[in-house]
């Protein structure tokens, strides 16, 4: 896993996302932040 830019815990407000710059005409920002939160929390925990 190479995730070193996030740390917890992460702010329930939509934190900005400068490493995954997807238009959203394919998906909402707020489902990459749930998914990144899962993987966050399955990795550190």
């Amino acid at each position: 896993m190479v995730i070193t830019d996030y740390q917890l815990p992460i702010p329930n407000s939509q934190f900005p996302i400068p490493q995954f710059p997807i238009p959203n005409s394919q998906f909402p920002i707020t489902e990459i932040d749930i998914l990144l939160r899962r993987i966050l929390f399955t990795a550190t925990w």
